[in-house]
């Protein structure tokens, strides 16, 4: 569902996207977690800014 709605699922939250899939809501944080992030909102933050570069702007650069 991911990879298939990109945009969709940055607008989306772990309960409706866990409705969307069928899944249980600590399915879908397992899921970000199996893909290497922290949490859902690390997975959304990753999906916005993959747009945002693919979308001609720069990536954003690192704090510090």
């Amino acid at each position: 569902m991911v990879a298939a709605d990109p945009a969709g699922t940055m607008a989306a939250t772990v309960a409706s996207l866990a409705r969307a899939a069928g899944v249980s809501e600590p399915t879908v944080v397992r899921f970000c977690r199996s893909l290497g992030y922290e949490g859902f909102a690390d997975l959304r933050l990753a999906l916005n800014r993959a747009d945002a570069v693919a979308e001609g702007a720069a990536p954003p650069r690192p704090p510090g």
